[in-house]
């Protein structure tokens, strides 16, 4: 993608650039870089008989005329192409926007299986580590307290009862930060690597800012819900939790909840940083 003072003046592959080269009737010599002969026609246009506004004019013109015609089988270009129309007509409604923002988001994000092994993973080390230091913390000696309560001892029945609280609360906490910093940090990094791209498409007006962080956040969604299930699994059975079902799924829609709090942080965070470093 090249801009001319903050204009397109060419979007696709570089093994077009001799097809478009021919387009402009620009003469392309033998042997050279596609690129360095697209850099030196921004720079110095009338050496080619052209001026900087006919760069653009003539860029408009040639996509109009090929971008029905240019077909990815990937899928990737054909979402290059929809962007262009949107950018284009600049009369595009919310429902497209928002469809063809979370299907490049999605394709982007799928197309890496790292995306989904690491979560995977990272989800079943919290879990292992939960159960390691929390072993059994959700037992209730049931008998313990009975005969606590039958010898009238119940200042230590009341120490017994604020253990297990304060072990219940320990797990809550450590489950909830765990999964908040997890979910923060699956996306912190998006944002100042996609930002000068954000910046430049919003100028465009290709899409409204609500549109672009409520498709981004829906599109990250299936890669974080299976997270907090596998932690939560893993807690209850190995930390003797009540497994009852309504108790299991209570405790995955807690740390679901707080996965999306962090999700949302990290967009937030991610978004004040001008870069990546």
């Amino acid at each position: 993608m090249l801009l001319l003072n903050g204009k397109l003046v060419y979007q696709g592959p570089v093994k077009e650039i001799p097809t478009y080269a021919r387009y402009l009737k620009v003469e392309m010599p033998l042997l050279q870089n596609p690129s360095d002969l697209m850099l030196r026609l921004m720079q110095a246009p009338e050496g080619a008989g052209l001026s900087k506004q006919d760069l653009v004019e003539q860029w408009r013109g040639y996509e109009q005329a090929n971008l029905k015609s240019r077909i990815d089988h990937s899928g990737a270009w054909a979402g290059l192409q929809k962007f262009s129309e949107i950018g284009m007509s600049r009369q595009v409604g919310v429902a497209s926007q928002f469809g063809n923002l979370f299907l490049r988001n999605w394709r982007h994000l799928a197309q890496s299986p790292d995306t989904i092994i690491a979560p995977v993973a990272k989800s079943l080390f919290v879990g292992g580590m939960c159960v390691v230091v929390f072993w059994h913390v959700g037992e209730v000696d049931e008998a313990k307290m009975e005969q606590l309560l039958l010898n009238q001892q119940l200042e230590a029945l009341a120490v017994y009862i604020q253990q297990l609280a304060q072990n219940w609360a320990g797990l809550a906490l450590f489950l909830c930060t765990v999964l908040f910093i997890e979910g923060a940090m699956s996306v912190v990094m998006q944002m100042p690597l996609q930002l000068p791209v954000f910046k430049r498409e919003l100028m465009n007006k290709t899409y409204a800012p609500t549109t672009y962080f409520f498709s981004r956040y829906l599109s990250n969604l299936p890669f974080l819900i299976p997270n907090p299930i596998i932690v939560v699994l893993l807690v209850v059975y190995g930390v003797s939790i009540d497994t009852h079902y309504l108790n299991v799924l209570t405790m995955i829609a807690g740390c679901l909840l707080m996965s999306l709090i962090g999700l949302t942080f990290g967009f937030l965070l991610g978004i004040l940083c001008e870069n990546d470093s």
